[in-house]
């Protein structure tokens, strides 16, 4: 049955293969199809049914010619703008599907990574019709815009925020000499970095040399914020906080022990955040694309929830323990960019 070719150029050989080799069209669906379509890239519609090339059994038409050019760059579009040139383009073309038939005719289409990467293509394309297209931006309304700004609007207004480092020693007569030395010499990284990595007994901090992060006032906190910092086992004492927004100069220390669990504290400026300000109008278009995404993978996961019930999955996890991959030691463990197989 005559075949056609889609998507043959910019794709990885064996994703381009699988696309070469499966979905075609006959020959005569083209043609009909084509009659149905407007006028595109200077053509008329039995133009673009026009055979342009025959490989074997397969064919690429002059529509289709027309439709892999137009999904090229705009310098790859001026670059195929000649006879030659185009007639370098359609030789391309023919290279390739010449190679795809010959793999598959030596039973590469048959290999378990070629299989996976078909199933690749196949849910990326499903994801792509089914739900990219079907949740569109200009479907998220204004309304829905305006209420999730005003129901996460502390992600848009952000009070001005300290970044602060700490040491932190039970001794009290231990602590005085340490802010005594950093006293006097307020600017030097140095010296406090030193102290922290060795005296300092809040084992939290002490691998970032007292770095703590950012802190807004105490009043502007948020009980999130307040939360996360009291569950620490040495959370930092509100006064200290307090103590360090009277301070005008980074590297600048606060000039007297603060107390609180664990000891004393000696608290250092290291950064200011500016307050962050955006206004709706400011943060509508990523409001509108989260919204947008968060609609599409919902209706991503029902589906999936769907077919784990239809199909019955059965999982035996305690099986898991007997995989034994290397890895190495001391990289972190948050997700990487590598693709997860289910989320294309």
């Amino acid at each position: 049955m005559p075949r056609t070719v889609r998507s043959l150029v910019g794709l990885l050989f064996v994703v381009a293969l699988l696309s070469a080799c499966s979905g075609k069209k006959d020959a005569s669906d083209d043609a009909s199809k084509a009659k149905d379509e407007k006028s595109r890239y200077g053509l008329t519609p039995e133009q673009a049914s026009e055979v342009l090339v025959k490989i074997g059994s397969t064919q690429i038409t002059v529509g289709e010619f027309a439709d892999e050019l137009a999904a090229q760059s705009p310098y790859l579009r001026a670059r195929y703008n000649s006879p030659e040139r185009r007639k370098e383009y359609l030789d391309s073309l023919v290279r390739f599907e010449l190679l795809a038939q010959e793999a598959k005719r030596r039973g590469y289409y048959e290999q378990e990574d070629v299989a996976n990467a078909k199933k690749q293509a196949m849910v990326q394309q499903m994801m792509r019709s089914d739900f990219d297209e079907k949740f569109k931006l200009a479907d998220v309304s204004d309304a829905d815009i305006k209420a999730y700004y005003e129901a996460h609007i502390s992600e848009f207004k952000k009070p001005e925020q300290l970044r602060l480092a700490r040491i932190l020693i039970s001794n009290k007569a231990a602590a005085q000499r340490a802010l005594g030395q950093l006293l006097a010499a307020p600017k030097d990284d140095a010296q406090f970095k030193r102290l922290a990595e060795q005296t300092t007994e809040d084992t939290e901090s002490k691998a970032g040399f007292g770095d703590v992060g950012f802190f807004s006032r105490p009043e502007e906190m948020t009980e999130e914020e307040k939360a996360l910092e009291a569950a620490k086992a040495h959370p930092l004492p509100l006064a200290a906080v307090a103590a360090a927004f009277k301070l005008k100069d980074l590297g600048e220390v606060v000039p007297e022990l603060v107390e609180g669990p664990g000891g004393y504290n000696i608290i250092r400026l290291l950064a200011r955040r500016p307050p962050l300000v955006r206004t709706l109008d400011e943060a509508r278009r990523n409001i509108q694309d989260l919204l947008r995404r968060e609609r599409r993978d919902a209706a991503v996961d029902k589906l999936v929830s769907e077919l784990r019930s239809k199909a019955q999955v059965k999982e035996d996890l305690g099986l898991l323990s007997q995989v034994k991959v290397d890895a190495p030691t001391g990289m972190p463990t948050s997700p990487g960019t590598a693709p997860v197989p289910g989320h294309p």
